[in-house]
């Protein structure tokens, strides 16, 4: 177990005291975390089913269209792109950095968002062909496939925002 050093007259504990930054004691690791989470995701599907079921246009015209409309919107093309390209500088500007940060946590907010939009859509659409039981399950699809893109989105904008905001943080 990793034990931290602290200053001398505080007692050794084996637990994150939060005195050093993770990113910088371990800088693969999110990387490592990123790709195991992915190919984990995948194989899952992969072995249940086939990946095309997981394609919904209207749920992908929903949820990043949806998204990407309302990030836009509020940061604009060219302050998107800045969000997004910041956090790769080796000596970014701590006011580009704190902008970035409120892009992911608004991309992520908005993805969730978007996500129980669609699930509400279907569930209007599943509960309006009820006496049709064949198109019950295309609507169950689209609630189910939007809360799926939904976090598929903001799980990774959540994970980029903490990783930001610990490095505001120092």
């Amino acid at each position: 177990m990793f034990h931290p050093q602290l200053p001398e007259g505080e007692p050794q504990l084996p637990i994150y005291t939060g005195r050093f930054q993770a990113a910088e004691v371990y800088p693969s690791t999110r990387a490592l975390a990123v790709v195991g989470g992915a190919t984990l995701l995948l194989l899952t599907i992969l072995l249940g089913s086939s990946l095309v079921i997981f394609i919904d246009i209207p749920s992908i015209l929903l949820v990043p269209g949806g998204t990407l409309a309302l990030v836009v919107g509020s940061f604009g093309v060219r302050g998107a792109l800045q969000a997004i390209t910041t956090p790769l500088e080796l000596e970014p500007d701590p006011a580009a950095l704190c902008h970035s940060a409120r892009f992911f946590a608004l991309s992520g907010a908005a993805a969730l968002g978007t996500g129980w939009l669609g699930v509400l859509i279907g569930l209007v659409q599943m509960l309006q062909q009820m006496d049709d039981l064949t198109k019950i399950g295309p609507a169950l699809a689209v609630s189910l496939l939007t809360a799926f893109y939904g976090l598929g989105i903001a799980l990774p904008c959540l994970a980029a925002w903490s990783a930001i905001s610990r490095r505001i943080a120092g």
